[in-house]
């Protein structure tokens, strides 16, 4: 436990040892590979023109995306598709997912994404992924 938290609260030290853990945080890097940066919601444009140019600006920009833009849709299908018992739900929420999409662009963004993170966790973990292109 970390005890130097503000007026004496513990806050819990996490270990980058376990492996599920581990994962996920390389899978959530900006190195990883998955397709590149073709598709990024807007980022270098703000960064680009100075609308983000430090750790609050982004947090800002982040947090509109997740709360107001198509980021929010993006983590509740998310979080729908880690909770689904059997690959049925998970087609239903591929599905549904599919039919929120508002423009082929955004339908030919997911997808490419998708199949880039699927054929990269393929190769790097021999890891099955339901990866298909439609």
């Amino acid at each position: 436990m970390v005890t130097d938290a503000p007026m004496g609260m513990t806050t819990p030290t996490v270990m980058l040892t376990d492996d599920a853990l581990l994962t996920l945080v390389q899978w959530l890097s900006p190195a990883y590979p998955v397709g590149a940066f073709a598709y990024s919601h807007g980022l270098e444009w703000c960064v680009q023109a100075g609308d983000i140019s430090d750790s609050a600006s982004f947090r800002n920009w982040a947090s509109a995306i997740l709360r107001h833009g198509a980021g929010r849709t993006d983590a509740i299908l998310l979080g729908a598709a880690y909770r689904a018992d059997n690959g049925t739900e998970l087609s239903e929420i591929d599905a549904f997912a599919r039919a929120l999409g508002p423009s082929a662009e955004r339908r030919l963004e997911t997808d490419l994404q998708g199949a880039a993170f699927g054929d990269t966790t393929q190769a790097i973990w021999d890891q099955e992924t339901p990866n298909q292109r439609r």
